[in-house]
């Protein structure tokens, strides 16, 4: 149902040339269809917004339609075309103000490069996720990137940082009762 919606929205914000509106609801039907398992439904939509996005040239919907999309590739074992999609993302984002866009790219640009096993790479990108999320405020993404640098400074051979960092990570799940994450914390 939420994903009829996204797409509705999406066709009604086309009609009437309210461009980012139908990127961002094309995106958000992506996302819903990611999550249901829908994965080549997922990849469409992530197509489109990226297709627009492109033509578009407009910097916050080409690095937020890059983020999905190469998110999504790396989650299905894509790692050279998702660091790619990745690196685009977070150049594309760049001028932009620190934001939710931003900090998603940095983490996902992170993620990707511990996957293909450049832990030393990824440090940066998921230091600046968590700065912007923690100017933020948004405690969710904080401590979920938090836990992920934890891996990161692990894989790096920086256990002292890692320790802290899933520490700090652990002190907010508890503080905000944030238990949906705690699993991930025990993961990882």
């Amino acid at each position: 149902r939420a994903v009829d919606l996204f797409l509705h929205a999406s066709a009604q914000a086309q009609r009437v040339g309210l461009v980012r509106d139908a990127v961002v609801a094309t995106i958000n039907a992506g996302t819903t269809l990611r999550g249901l398992g829908e994965h080549e439904k997922a990849a469409a939509c992530f197509d489109v917004s990226e297709s627009v996005a492109r033509q578009t040239g407009w910097p916050g919907l080409l690095g937020a339609s890059r983020t999905q999309l190469g998110a999504f590739l790396s989650a299905h074992g894509r790692l050279e075309e998702a660091h790619q999609l990745l690196v685009e993302a977070h150049t594309a984002l760049a001028p932009t103000p620190p934001g939710i866009n931003r900090a998603n790219a940095c983490h996902e640009l992170a993620l990707v490069r511990l996957r293909l096993e450049r832990a030393v790479e990824a440090i940066e990108p998921m230091a600046e996720a968590i700065r912007m999320t923690r100017a933020d405020g948004a405690v969710d993404p904080l401590t979920l990137s938090l836990i992920e640098y934890g891996t990161i400074l692990s894989a790096a051979g920086r256990l002292p940082d890692a320790l802290a960092a899933m520490a700090e990570a652990g002190r907010l799940i508890e503080t905000h009762g944030l238990e949906a994450l705690a699993v991930n914390l025990h993961q990882a």
